[in-house]
């Protein structure tokens, strides 16, 4: 049960983060970015909702402890074709957070074997929302990472 409050907890701040842009709330802290090499223990979906759908996160099992990484809407990791499955191995950079339930990583790139994604920029601000959108939903995708074609 724990799990999961700090799981609502997590997903609600990162959207309400993305809602409110870099104004008032920034849960990205670039002071804090950190890579994690480990194995994907599980993936679950935010119990909430944002204008891209629910979240997705994983838990990954590194070296030293399990750590629960936030990714992002789940239609924009469709988007992206990337689709992690557990026992898969991947590399995580990303800002983190530690909460009194453990250590959270708000990413920003993840490593698949040879495949990069890049979710967010160096300041945390998504790409699938794309620069200067204000609010609407265009998918951007940096080079060499595309959506679907037609998006």
């Amino acid at each position: 049960m724990s799990r999961l409050v700090t799981l609502v907890a997590v997903v609600a701040l990162v959207f309400l983060a993305a809602a409110v842009g870099a104004q008032s709330v920034q849960i990205y802290d670039p002071k804090t970015v950190v890579t994690v090499q480990g194995q994907v223990e599980s993936l679950e979906s935010a119990a909430t909702q944002g204008r891209w759908g629910p979240g997705q996160t994983l838990r990954l099992k590194t070296a030293t402890e399990t750590v629960l990484v936030h990714l992002g809407p789940a239609e924009a990791l469709a988007q992206y074709n990337f689709a992690p499955k557990p026992g898969d191995a991947l590399t995580v950079t990303g800002s983190k957070l530690t909460t009194g339930q453990g250590t959270v990583i708000v990413a920003a790139e993840v490593k698949a074997g040879d495949r990069t994604i890049t979710l967010r920029d160096s300041l945390g601000r998504p790409t699938w929302q794309g620069p200067g959108t204000r609010g609407k939903q265009r998918f951007y995708s940096p080079p060499g990472q595309g959506p679907a074609p037609g998006r």
